[in-house]
C-alpha cells in the first residue's frame, strides 16, 4: 500500500483510479470497488460475490437486503450506513446561521453553536456536512462514539483526537473538567476557537497529528501527556488509530481509561486494534452493525465494524 500511495502522488489524477484498479485486481478480480465507480456497480459486484459465496452472506444479510431495497444511489450515506436511520435525516430541515463578527456559518448542536470553517461558504455545504454528523452519531449508528452505558463522566479529562468541527467535544463540554482537541487541519482552528470560546478556560486546541513519533507536525500521547491523567479518548483519524496506540504505551495505563476507537478505515483495523487492546489489558466491545466505506477502495467482504468501545482493566 505504501508503494501505491507513493505512485499516486506522482501520477496525474486521471490515472489514479486506473492504478487503484490494477493494484486490487489480483486479489479480488471483478469484485473490487474503487471510489468514482457508480454505487450501482458496487451493488452489482456485492450481489455477484455473495451469490458465488452464499455462506459468507449470512453475516451481512440485513445490510445487503437494505442496500438492494432501500439504499439510494444519489445518497452515499445510505450505503455507508445501510440501515433505516440513514433515511430519516432531511438536509433541508437543518437551520444554518451566520456570525457576522467572524463571517462563519454555524448550526445549533445540543443547544450550542457549532461553527464551520471558511471552506463551508454556502448554506448547502453546511447542511450537507451537519447531516453527515447527524447520521453517523445517530443512536443506532455503528459510528456512535458514546451511549448511555459508555459515556464521559462528570469532571473527566478528555482527548478528542481527530476533532474536525468538534461536534463530539461540544456534546460533552459542560460535563468535563478539561478537553484537548487534536486537529492537524489548520483550516479548522478558527472555527474551533469560535465554537469553544464560552469554555476556553478548559479547552486546549492542538494543531498537530497524533502519532507514535514526535516532530514539528506530530506528537505522541506519551510525550504530550507525560504524567497527566486522562479519562476518555476518542480517536477518529482516517486509519491511523494503531499508530496512536503505539505511541501511548504509558498513557494507556491510566486506571479506568475509556477509549472510543474507529475501526472502519481499513479491513484489518478491527482485528489488529483488538489485539493491541488485549495486550494493554482493556476490555472492549464493537458497536452493533457495519459500515461500508465507499470513499476508499473496497473488496470482499466489503463491510467493516465501525467502532470499538474499550475500558482499561488496569488496577
Amino acid at each position: 500500500m505504501k508503494l501505491l500511495n507513493r505512485l499516486k502522488q506522482q501520477l496525474p489524477k486521471k490515472y489514479k483510479r486506473i492504478l487503484q484498479k490494477i493494484y486490487f485486481f489480483p486479489k479480488h478480480y471483478g469484485f473490487t470497488f474503487v471510489p468514482g465507480d457508480s454505487l450501482a456497480s458496487l451493488k452489482k459486484k456485492m450481489n455477484l460475490y455473495y451469490s458465488i459465496f452464499p455462506a459468507k452472506k449470512k453475516q451481512f444479510e440485513k445490510e445487503i437486503d437494505f442496500i438492494n431495497k432501500q439504499s439510494k444511489d444519489d445518497n452515499g450515506y445510505t450505503y455507508v450506513f445501510p440501515y433505516p436511520f440513514s433515511l430519516t435525516y432531511d438536509q433541508n430541515a437543518i437551520e444554518v446561521f451566520k456570525d457576522e463578527s467572524n463571517n462563519l456559518f454555524y448550526v445549533m448542536h445540543f443547544g450550542k453553536r457549532l461553527y464551520y470553517n471558511k471552506n463551508y461558504d454556502t448554506v448547502d455545504k453546511v447542511q450537507y456536512a451537519y447531516r453527515c454528523i447527524q447520521i453517523e452519531q445517530d443512536a443506532n449508528s455503528p459510528h456512535r462514539y458514546i451511549n448511555d452505558d459508555f459515556t464521559v463522566k462528570d469532571n473527566d479529562i478528555v482527548l478528542d483526537i481527530g476533532a474536525a468541527e468538534g461536534n463530539f467535544a461540544l456534546e460533552i463540554i459542560e460535563k468535563v473538567s478539561k478537553v484537548y482537541l487534536f486537529e492537524p487541519d489548520a483550516t479548522w482552528i478558527e472555527a474551533l476557537e469560535a465554537t469553544f470560546k464560552p469554555w476556553k478556560e478548559k479547552v486546549v486546541i492542538v494543531n498537530k497529528y497524533v502519532s507514535n513519533y514526535n516532530d514539528d507536525n506530530c506528537i505522541s500521547l506519551d510525550v504530550f501527556l507525560e504524567d497527566t491523567r486522562v479519562d476518555f479518548m476518542k480517536m477518529d483519524v482516517e486509519g491511523y488509530e494503531r499508530q496512536i496506540l503505539d505511541g501511548a504505551k504509558i498513557s494507556l495505563k491510566n486506571k479506568g481509561l475509556k477509549l472510543a476507537i474507529c475501526t472502519y478505515h481499513h479491513n484489518e483495523d478491527s482485528f489488529l486494534l483488538e489485539k493491541m487492546l488485549q495486550k494493554n489489558h482493556f476490555s472492549f466491545a464493537s458497536t452493533d452493525g457495519y459500515m461500508l466505506l465507499i470513499y476508499a477502495p473496497l473488496s470482499p467482504p466489503y463491510f467493516r465494524k465501525g467502532l470499538l468501545r474499550a475500558k482499561s482493566k488496569s488496577i
